[in-house]
């Protein structure tokens, strides 16, 4: 069926590797989208609503920031997120 431990299915690990995987994707997805949102609407200390870059497909989370701000946070966090990670 579907090879060692597998099942129909697949393992454990490949369900595993396939929703980090996705999650990968939909964070890029967001941070493209935040990106072109602070291109777009960046003028000195506007604030910007960008959406959460967890990576969770459901996660409706906004963070409101300058520019400048959202600079800072891309610098010391890398990723941009609109909760605790968890």
């Amino acid at each position: 069926m579907g090879g060692i431990g597998g099942g129909a299915f697949g393992s454990r690990n490949d369900r595993t590797t396939v929703e980090a995987s996705s999650a990968t994707t939909e964070q890029h997805r967001r941070r493209v989208l935040n990106d072109g949102r602070r291109r777009i609407f960046q003028l000195a200390g506007r604030q910007i609503a960008f959406v959460c870059e967890c990576g969770r497909p459901t996660c409706t989370q906004t963070i409101v920031l300058t520019d400048s701000e959202y600079d800072e946070r891309r610098r010391r966090d890398g990723v941009l997120l609109g909760h605790e990670q968890g």
